[in-house]
């Protein structure tokens, strides 16, 4: 004989579970802070060959595919940044804000083309949803924001060895060394927002055979 009690019980199961599944589905796709990676110092060259790589995942740890992230530069004022980005990347002045979607592994890899620096940092979002705080300081061989990596930067980070500044720790280990130095003069001397051939003048040697 069917028990007539059961009906309602089965019902309220069958809504909790409702319910779980539908909490489920609302979670998958929502960027997680604690899931996603964000690297800790972003650096930009005006050439937009350096790449900073967001890593959007979800609360399950899923990759978010086609997540908006933004780079939220208003906090940094003293930044140029080119006339155009580097593939992918969109920027409004008005907002100051910097965005790209990710691919189908939730990764956006960032070129921004940028020159200066800002140890108040800039703030990343996905979907509307901070992935890190704090905020990320901003270093560039651009030291100086006028868009081209030049001697006068060189004289800049050479005065910065050993110190912890975080617009010249282009390797983010909270040290200004000589491999910072060196990354900047061997790698993006010369580099501006459409010219990205290194070069080495002559000067920048000597700064270093100084410091040595």
């Amino acid at each position: 004989m069917r028990n007539r009690y059961l009906t309602p019980l089965r019902f309220f199961a069958t809504f909790l579970l409702a319910l779980s599944g539908s909490a489920a589905a609302a979670a998958a796709g929502v960027p997680s802070p604690s899931n996603s990676s964000v690297p800790a110092c972003l650096v930009a060259c005006p050439a937009g060959d350096v790449v900073y790589r967001v890593v959007v995942r979800d609360l399950g740890n899923f990759p978010v595919v086609f997540s908006t992230v933004v780079i939220d530069l208003s906090s940094c004022p003293g930044l140029a940044l080119c006339p155009t980005q580097g593939p992918g990347v969109s920027y409004s002045p008005a907002t100051h804000q910097a965005w790209m979607l990710t691919d189908a592994n939730g990764v956006a890899d960032i070129r921004l083309k940028l020159g200066g620096v800002c140890s108040a940092g800039v703030r990343v979002f996905a979907d509307g949803v901070m992935l890190r705080n704090p905020s990320v300081p901003v270093a560039s061989p651009d030291q100086n924001a006028d868009l081209l990596v030049s001697g006068a930067d060189a004289l800049i980070v050479n005065g910065l060895l050993g110190s912890h500044d975080t617009g010249a720790d282009f390797d983010c280990d909270g040290t200004v060394t000589q491999a910072d130095f060196d990354w900047m003069t061997n790698e993006h001397g010369g580099h501006s927002c459409d010219n990205a051939v290194p070069a080495l003048p002559s000067s920048w040697g000597k700064l270093k055979l100084h410091y040595r």
